[in-house]
């Protein structure tokens, strides 16, 4: 196994792991499948791109292009049938945006709010993954992991359960012993 396999696959568990911070949002958790499946499509993408000898920069380009083109594939489903299939994701992140203000914690179940909630949870890890293969500094990644945290964290009037931390230090434990491992064979 390769050290980017190593690092993307810490990342990924972490990825994985964090999505589970914003359980206390929402009441329908239909969020964490399309997450966990856009994870795992990023984390291969990247040991691919690693095999075929792409530059890193290149191979991020491709994982942010294979995220929006997955958000738009999810969007078609559930998104404004009298929109074009393409440019339906636009309304539903609207309506998602509206349905997250109007609504209080644990917010009922809106395609367009489980969209934006997976769009963080992969954002944030495609984050922690660029900070811990392209830039090399597995130890900046608790920051998009803390994030993740941080927003029930914030936005709850009621204490966050421990649990949810916890995660996220799993999470950051995982890419530091990827790292670690790493190390130790160079």
């Amino acid at each position: 196994m390769r050290a980017v396999d190593r690092i993307w696959i810490a990342t990924a568990v972490a990825g994985v792991f964090g999505a589970m911070t914003l359980l206390p949002l929402t009441a329908d958790n239909s969020y964490l499948f399309p997450s966990w499946l856009l994870i795992a499509v990023l984390c291969v993408a990247a040991v691919v791109g690693d095999r075929l000898g792409l530059a890193k920069p290149i191979v991020n380009g491709i994982q942010i292009l294979l995220a929006a083109a997955l958000a738009v594939s999810l969007a078609i489903g559930p998104g404004p049938s009298d929109v074009a299939w393409y440019a339906r994701l636009v309304p539903l992140l609207r309506s998602g945006y509206n349905h997250i203000q109007t609504e209080a914690a644990p917010m009922s179940a809106d395609p367009g709010a489980q969209i934006i909630l997976m769009l963080i949870v992969v954002l944030l890890f495609l984050i922690a993954g660029i900070i811990a293969d392209t830039l090399e500094k597995p130890a900046w990644t608790l920051a998009p992991l803390l994030a993740l945290y941080l927003i029930p964290a914030v936005a709850l009037r009621t204490d966050v359960n421990v649990i949810s931390f916890l995660v996220v230090v799993v999470g950051y434990l995982a890419i530091l012993f990827a790292d670690g491992l790493n190390s130790d064979r160079r």
